[in-house]
């Protein structure tokens, strides 16, 4: 079993929350980090990559209406599944999101815990697959 995916290096930056009518986005840019790949240990990429998570769906019309609400998720490929990804040394590595906690609206930002799982070993990263929490503050975008 490869060993998981270092998490600690997933360093979540402010990020945006969109999106209208039930239907919302999520992306949440992290700081640079360095990784290298398992196979090839000297082999060290400069990663600059976000996650997003697309087709979150909620009873709201606006993503302000999601502040203090929690979403449970349902992983893919059941029906309403949010697609989440992560782009990682030329791979988009899915992130099934389950849930996400808001917190209360203040000047645009919303607070947001995410709590998913990345899967590298889909897309044969060398890396095993790792449950996430992501705490991230979210720049409302009408």
């Amino acid at each position: 079993m490869p060993e998981p995916f270092p998490v600690h290096l997933l360093r979540p930056r402010e990020g945006t929350l969109s999106g209208a009518q039930g239907e919302f986005s999520i992306t949440v840019p992290f700081a640079p980090f360095e990784l290298a790949t398992p196979a090839f240990k000297e082999d060290r990429h400069e990663l600059r990559t976000k996650v997003v998570i697309d087709t979150i769906q909620a009873q709201a019309d606006e993503p302000a209406a999601l502040a203090n609400q929690t979403l449970t998720l349902p992983t893919n490929p059941e029906p309403g599944y949010a697609d989440g990804s992560v782009y990682i040394v030329h791979a988009h590595v899915p992130f099934d999101t389950t849930r996400i906690a808001f917190g209360a609206l203040a000047r645009d930002v919303i607070e947001a815990e995410i709590s998913g799982r990345l899967l590298p070993e889909y897309v044969r990263l060398g890396y095993g697959d790792v449950d996430v929490v992501l705490r991230a503050r979210l720049r409302v975008v009408p």
